[in-house]
């Protein structure tokens, strides 16, 4: 849509306003199905849990959408034929990425429909040694998140799994092994839903940076693989052997700041 120099701005960030607004109070109406103000923080959370996000995403779109031609100051009518263009354009650029995100979709759901990750996860948990065991939880977490492409899932997963095994620890073990074995568990599938080529989330991003899904992967992969590995040599594999947690902390906070400077120098 044409817009003319002196609005350009204008008719820019009122539709994204519009956009922005009528999402979160069509999400908040959709979930508490009434018109009052919300009371506490809680009541909102749980109302906007409940919403149904597709249909008042689809509706915010159209409303931000009639908000942008009234704002080129022109009859809906004499727009019609560019409005259509530019709709129909966008639509175009999407199918592919929508394709692959539903395609991601159908194969995660085919292998928790297989219980795939339970399988892998009751194999590797049969023989645990007490002190690798939170990096045997990290990647774990970290294969099933990246075959799956759910962080989420793969923490639902590994939750129930790992947090018995460790309270089945004696006392003294259970101090010491809850708190890694939690963090190992986030970790894992944090890692692997970031770099996951099925996962919904490195769709978007590649969608919205207008290159192919596994291309961004491939440029995730290298970051995402530096930091895991710090993660398991200056924390998760120490920590099960018995170092304190703030000593890990420095240790790699300092290799951190020393292989930036040692890139650094490389690169120049």
């Amino acid at each position: 849509i044409s817009l003319p120099v002196e609005t350009s701005l204008q008719a820019v960030w009122v539709p994204l306003l519009v956009l922005i607004l009528s999402l979160f109070i069509g999400l908040y109406i959709s979930g508490s199905k009434q018109f009052q103000w919300p009371t506490s923080i809680e009541e909102l959370s749980i109302a906007i849990g409940a919403a149904n996000a597709a249909r008042v995403l689809v509706l915010s779109a159209i409303l931000s959408l009639f908000v942008a031609c009234l704002m080129n100051h022109k009859p809906i009518r004499q727009q019609q034929e560019q409005v259509y263009k530019v709709v129909v354009t966008g639509m175009r650029k999407i199918c592919g990425s929508i394709a692959i995100l539903l395609s991601a979709w159908l194969l995660s759901g085919i292998m928790k429909s297989l219980e795939a990750h339970v399988m892998l996860g009751e194999l590797l948990f049969q023989k645990i040694d007490l002190s690798w065991f939170p990096s045997l939880v990290f990647i774990t977490g970290a294969i099933l998140s990246f075959s799956t492409g759910t962080s989420w899932g793969t923490m639902g997963l590994l939750m129930p799994l790992a947090i018995p095994i460790v309270l089945g620890f004696d006392d003294t073990a259970v101090n010491h092994y809850i708190a890694p074995v939690i963090a190992a568990v986030f970790s894992g599938a944090v890692f692997g839903d970031h770099c996951s080529p099925f996962s919904d989330t490195t769709i978007v991003a590649s969608l919205s940076c207008g290159i192919e899904p596994f291309e961004h992967v491939k440029t995730q992969l290298p970051y995402a693989l530096f930091a895991s590995g710090m993660a398991l040599l200056c924390g998760f594999i120490p920590i099960g052997f018995g170092m304190h947690p703030g000593v890990l902390l420095l240790l790699g906070t300092g290799a951190f700041v020393l292989l930036i400077s040692v890139h650094k120098r490389v690169v120049q």
